[in-house]
C-alpha cells in the first residue's frame, strides 16, 4: 500500500512540487494546503535530490514515508498529526547510492498499528523491520549474520488480525528472480524474533 499519495482521516497527503521548496510531502483537507509540520526535508534542494516517497497511513493518525537528508541519507519519517519526525537513523551516515533509495527503507506496509519495511542497517543485511514510530526493530533475521534475508521488492498482504503475509526472495537479491531458491511465501505475527515461517 505504498503510494505517492495517501488519505488519513479527512486529509490527503501527497508528493507535490512546490514552487519554492521543490518536491515535498504536502497535505490538504480540501480547504488549505501546506507542508507537513513545516518540515522541508532537503532544505530547498530537492530538484537535485530524490523526493519523499512510499507514503502509507496506519489508520490511527500517522503517515509514514521515506525522505532524504544529506546528513542521514534516505530514512523513515512519520507525520504524527502534529509534526514530522525522523523515526530512526537505521543506517547512520550518508551511504553511496541511497539517494535513489537503494539502501534506505523500501516497500512500506502498515498492519496492526505498525509500519513494516525492508531495510539494510549495514550489519545484518536486508531484513524485515517494523516500527510504531516509537520503537523500531528487526522483526526476524531470516538469514542471520551479514547476509540478506529478504529483498527490497518484498510484497506484503494482510493475512487477517493474526498474521502478515509476505513474499520475497530468501536469497535477498534485489532484482526479481535473481536467487536460486526463487520467491518464497512467509507469514509473521509481527512480534520480533517470533513465528516468522
Amino acid at each position: 500500500n505504498s503510494e505517492a499519495h495517501v488519505i488519513e482521516g479527512s486529509t490527503l497527503y501527497m508528493n507535490s512540487k512546490h514552487y519554492s521548496n521543490g518536491t515535498e510531502v504536502i497535505s490538504t483537507d480540501g480547504t488549505s494546503l501546506g507542508l507537513l509540520g513545516g518540515l522541508e526535508l532537503d532544505n530547498g534542494e530537492s530538484d537535485r535530490l530524490p523526493n519523499p516517497r512510499d507514503l502509507v497511513a496506519d489508520g490511527l493518525g500517522k503517515v509514514y514515508f521515506t525522505g532524504y537528508l544529506g546528513n542521514t541519507g534516505r530514512e523513515l519519517y512519520v507525520w504524527n498529526g502534529i509534526q514530522t519526525l525522523l523515526v530512526q537513523d537505521t543506517l547512520p551516515g550518508n551511504p553511496i547510492g541511497d539517494q535513489n533509495g537503494d539502501l534506505g527503507p523500501t516497500s512500506l506496509y502498515t498492519w496492526n498499528g505498525h509500519v513494516y519495511y525492508a531495510q539494510d542497517d549495514g550489519t545484518n543485511g536486508i531484513e524485515l523491520w517494523r516500527s510504531d514510530s516509537v520503537t523500531t526493530t528487526i522483526v526476524d533475521e531470516l538469514n542471520p549474520g551479514p547476509g540478506n534475508g529478504i529483498d527490497y521488492s518484498v510484497e506484503f498482504a494482510d493475512g487477517g488480525p493474526a498474521n502478515l503475509n509476505f513474499i520475497t526472495d530468501p536469497d535477498g537479491n534485489e532484482f526479481r528472480g535473481g536467487g536460486p531458491l526463487g520467491f518464497q511465501l512467509y507469514k509473521t505475527t509481527g512480534f520480533p524474533g517470533l513465528n516468522t515461517t
